[in-house]
């Protein structure tokens, strides 16, 4: 019997070793949330996340720029 696809991963903000290889495990899931600093990994990746939690005072500008230029809703 074949597990469930993943619904939902979240992106915070710590050291990743291989983004290619996570790009690829991201692709599995539903849902990508992107915690505070981790928007600024997504965007290393070319993921744009579904939703954008936290402070964001760790977040790039330049994170912030693009998603808020795709008509992404950012509340902090």
């Amino acid at each position: 019997m074949p597990l469930p696809s993943p619904s939902t991963a979240l992106i915070a903000n710590g050291e990743i070793i291989s983004y290619a290889k996570t790009k690829i495990l991201l692709s599995h899931f539903k849902y990508v949330i992107a915690v505070d600093g981790g928007l600024n990994h997504c965007e290393k990746m070319g993921i744009t996340p579904h939703m954008i939690i936290g402070d964001l005072d760790s977040a790039s500008k330049a994170a912030l720029k693009k998603c808020a230029c795709k008509n992404f809703k950012i509340s902090k």
